[in-house]
């Protein structure tokens, strides 16, 4: 059975042969379900910056944090632009990431990180959480 057959019938209850294997860092060759990334935040030509501007502060081997928030106060969240999502590069990146693997796997696009990391991110953790209970409008 292939990668792509077994999340097939995983996602449809037609009992694979056995449970689908994800590997988010290392091992993907041996995946069934093979995460593309499609959104730069610490990769890329420019791994210092994310596609949001945000510049990564590393003091060790993990992907680090941002420098500092984007938006220090709400008037300035009117002024963020958010990467474009369909941006050609995107569809040609995704496109030769997947020739490297072979074609009987499941192929998921992946953002990297979470809307609501990217959120505390932009804003700051602290500011962030403090927004969603003082300023939901925000």
């Amino acid at each position: 059975m292939t990668g792509r057959e077994r999340v097939r019938r995983a996602i449809a209850f037609g009992e694979p042969d056995r449970v689908p294997i994800l590997f988010f860092n290392e091992g993907k060759e041996h995946a069934d379900i093979v995460l593309v990334d499609i959104q730069e935040h610490f990769t890329g030509p420019n791994r210092d910056v994310s596609e949001w501007g945000f510049e990564w502060e590393r003091v060790d081997g993990t992907m680090g944090q941002p420098r500092e928030a984007l938006i220090k106060d709400w008037p300035q969240l009117a002024a963020l632009k958010a990467p474009a999502v369909d941006a050609e590069r995107r569809i040609r990146e995704a496109k030769a990431a997947m020739s490297a693997y072979p074609q009987d796997r499941y192929f998921l696009a992946s953002l990297q990180l979470t809307g609501f990391t990217v959120m505390t991110f932009l804003r700051g953790f602290a500011e962030m959480l403090e927004g969603l209970a003082l300023e939901p409008e925000y």
